[in-house]
């Protein structure tokens, strides 16, 4: 049951559509935003009951990509990307917790907690991510001029996207806010390194870098213990250290 899917104009007066390998941040003809869209007949060729049971029986296989809690639903995320271009850490399928005591004290008897950051990354963002990453790898793969990926984030994107870049061997760019991001992201990050990378980096500022450092596929890397040295306020000065 082939199916598709593509880029619509959020505008119902345009109404323009791109393919999703397009390189396209808004409407070319009205300038407003874009939305993917889905074939919806093609997928009501198969009953609601029918997608349940094919969902339930993906759901944490070993069955590549389907065993992850995204890709067990290709057909409803990216029905045509190939499964060799799909970048996935098996992401999805985070725990229900029972929140007992926390929901004693606002008088929830039985309230459940979705854990999304427990993830590679440590952050929710990994299920959007994955998608991401996938459909640029399926883009290069088909040609298109794509030198890395570039986000400005204080935390879950930048730390999603170093995470599934690093893994699918694209180069990532991440553009941070001074003192605007969370330590525990920041060393995750920076633990993210790529194939070959030499320990013993030391975190810097982005304009402190010289060019050769821009061509790195991490945005940021190096030892933990640096880190937490460059972290503390009586090094906070160091010009080898970011001001974090």
């Amino acid at each position: 049951m082939p199916s598709r899917a593509w880029f619509q104009c959020i505008n119902p007066q345009c109404g323009a559509t791109y393919p999703l390998n397009t390189i396209v941040y808004q409407c070319r003809q009205c300038q407003s935003l874009l939305e993917v869209q889905h074939d919806l007949e093609t997928l009501k060729q198969l009953d609601a009951k029918s997608w349940k049971g094919l969902f339930e029986q993906r759901y944490k296989s070993n069955q590549w990509p389907y065993g992850s809690g995204v890709w067990g639903k290709k057909e409803w995320i990216l029905p045509e990307i190939h499964n060799d271009n799909i970048v996935s850490l098996y992401e999805g399928g985070t725990n229900l917790f029972w929140a007992e005591r926390f929901g004693k004290v606002i008088g929830v008897n039985e309230l459940w907690v979705k854990l999304c950051g427990n993830t590679h990354s440590g952050s929710f963002k990994d299920l959007g991510m994955t998608v991401l990453v996938s459909q640029v790898k399926q883009m290069i793969s088909e040609g298109a001029p794509i030198k890395a990926v570039a986000c400005a984030s204080t935390g879950d994107t930048s730390a999603a996207l170093a995470t599934y870049c690093a893994a699918a061997g694209i180069q990532s760019v991440v553009l941070l806010p001074r003192g605007k991001i969370s330590t525990a992201q920041l060393v995750a990050t920076a633990l993210e390194r790529r194939p070959g990378a030499q320990p013993g980096h030391r975190l810097r500022r982005l304009h402190e870098a010289g060019p050769a450092d821009h061509r790195r596929p991490d945005f940021v890397f190096g030892e933990l213990d640096e880190f937490i040295a460059c972290g503390r306020p009586e090094n906070r000065r160091n010009r080898n250290c970011s001001a974090v």
